[in-house]
């Protein structure tokens, strides 16, 4: 009965597979603006330029016009659109990458870089090291998208691969202007200061060592009195977020789908005599054969007493005759993540007792 309920919820969710195949059309309402704040060239550039996938690197995982995987470039210049619209008259926008995060005392960083959630949404940059502006000036069809990316290195490339470069900035993210992080960096930011009557921006920005140059130009400005006081960017953007496209909508399919596959794989492993990790990485291997890029946090699988803890993490128990299984896991694909938490009998059926407590549980939901 579970397993059934699960396939009709993954028939109900599953992808309508919309693709969009325009990089450059007329909006409405934000469509102006998107225009000037979107791509400025067709081309398309290999993934030594452009730092992460594309459509002529990976076109099994993109379609033509995508920026990234299931997301065009018209909708991420739909969306700086719609943040210049949000801002006041002469205001300028600035956020960043995430910085990455490396294993404990060491130089290597953890797999799978995830960009931060807000700076993804408005650029589709998955890299670190880069910073986006949007200053818009009178009214909301003069508004401009620059981009900061970290200037070219072979030494970094060999340790880390291609990153963005700034010819690939302005042509495959769209950005107006693109210019090399470096000492340059707090010369141009002051430029487009100048004439700011708002500044908006979040306070880890401030915080990254690689943005030192982004907090000089603020910190000078700021001196100059040229500035008012940073404002927080993050509520902005996060009321876009709220209202999720089309294709968004598909991608939390998707990644729905996908987890209640990786749990029907968990569901066929358990047993008696299994270890709890097992049933995890079952879980892990499906969601990343359907797409996944990550788990979306540490999964919790536990048997027995392992099930009442709220943050179980050892997962290193046998399951045993007359146990039940707690599982809370999702997965992240294409920057959205599902979690699904699932109890069931290790056997495969309820003993009356079970499904006594099992039938009060939903019942409280």
């Amino acid at each position: 009965g579970l397993l059934a309920s699960n396939v009709a919820l993954a028939k109900n969710g599953a992808r309508r597979g919309r693709r969009m195949a325009m990089r450059r059309v007329a909006l409405a309402s934000a469509s102006a603006l998107a225009r000037r704040l979107g791509p400025s060239s067709g081309r398309w550039f290999s993934s030594m330029s452009v730092g992460q996938p594309s459509p002529s690197t990976h076109p099994h995982l993109m379609g033509v016009g995508e920026l990234t995987p299931g997301f065009s470039a018209r909708e991420y210049a739909e969306r700086r659109g719609h943040l210049a619209e949000k801002l006041p008259p002469r205001s300028v926008a600035l956020l960043a990458a995430a910085s990455p995060a490396h294993l404990p005392n060491t130089i290597i960083p953890y797999p799978a870089y995830r960009q931060d959630a807000d700076f993804a949404y408005l650029t589709g940059i998955l890299q670190p090291g880069c910073v986006a502006m949007v200053i818009k000036g009178s009214d909301a069809s003069d508004a401009t998208f620059l981009l900061f990316v970290p200037p070219k290195s072979a030494r970094e490339e060999t340790w880390n691969g291609a990153r963005v470069c700034v010819n690939a900035a302005t042509t495959y993210f769209g950005a107006d202007e693109a210019f090399d992080l470096g000492p340059g960096t707090t010369r141009e930011i002051l430029k487009r200061l100048a004439d700011a009557e708002n500044v908006f921006a979040d306070g880890e920005l401030l915080r990254r060592d690689q943005n030192r140059f982004v907090a000089a130009a603020l910190g000078t400005a700021g001196v100059a009195g040229g500035v008012a006081a940073i404002r927080p960017l993050r509520p902005l953007v996060h009321a876009l977020r709220w209202r999720k496209s089309r294709a968004e909508m598909d991608a939390m399919r998707a990644s729905v789908e996908a987890d209640i596959q990786g749990f029907h794989a968990a569901m066929r492993v358990s047993a008696p005599g299994v270890i709890e990790r097992d049933a995890a990485a079952e879980h892990e291997r499906a969601v990343k054969r359907l797409g996944a890029d990550r788990v979306a946090y540490p999964s919790v699988v536990g048997s027995g007493k392992g099930a009442l803890i709220i943050h179980y993490a050892a997962m290193d128990a046998l399951m045993r005759q007359g146990d039940v299984l707690l599982m809370d896991a999702g997965c992240e694909r294409s920057g959205y993540v599902s979690d699904i938490t699932r109890t069931w009998p290790v056997v495969g059926t309820f003993t009356n007792a079970q499904a006594d407590v099992y039938d009060a549980g939903l019942d409280c939901n």
